[in-house]
């Protein structure tokens, strides 16, 4: 009796793509918490001020503004959007509100990915710090139907995609565009 095993994978938003989206804001966040704490242990300021740790919370917030922005809009971009992806038939099917698209690799007419301006460090060594929303960033598919469907860090791994990579850009804020 021979068994056959399928290879695919499901992509779909779950909370480890979200939480290494948002990775960078949270340590931001601990940083911020944590420098508040020992400049207040060392007398830099009084640690009974609430005032100090709203400023500081609210300096903290304002700076994570675009991560906050875009965690929303890649999860109502993705809310409803399955991938499945079978590797040994290079196939792969989208499914977005239990509407089905299926399609073979050789219909991928291109596709783009979309990084954070802090991941050219590997191309120029410019020595970019991280921002809150470095991890975020999208996977733009284009089908020679011409359907395009956006994959964003929420839902797939952009450092190991299924998909081979057309073009490449860096932006400063992955913003989805039109």
């Amino acid at each position: 009796m021979a068994v056959i095993i399928f290879v695919t994978d499901m992509f779909q938003i779950d909370l480890r793509h979200q939480f290494k989206s948002f990775e960078k804001g949270l340590i931001t966040f601990s940083f911020v918490l944590t420098g508040v704490i020992a400049f207040g242990l060392f007398g830099v300021f009084d640690l009974s001020d609430v005032s100090t740790f709203v400023s500081f919370i609210s300096a903290c917030v304002l700076f994570s503004l675009p991560a906050f922005y875009l965690h929303i809009s890649y999860l109502l971009k993705n809310h409803s959007t399955t991938l499945i992806v079978d590797r040994d038939e290079a196939r792969f099917m989208i499914i977005i509100r239990g509407q089905e698209f299926n399609y073979k690799y050789e219909d991928i007419d291109g596709t783009e990915l979309n990084r954070g301006i802090y991941y050219k460090n590997e191309l120029d060594n410019r020595r970019r710090w991280p921002a809150p929303w470095t991890n975020y960033g999208y996977l733009k598919l284009r089908l020679k139907d011409g359907k395009i469907f956006y994959f964003t860090s929420l839902m797939v791994n952009l450092d190991k995609l299924m998909f081979p990579v057309t073009v490449t850009r860096f932006r400063a804020i992955p913003f989805i565009g039109k």
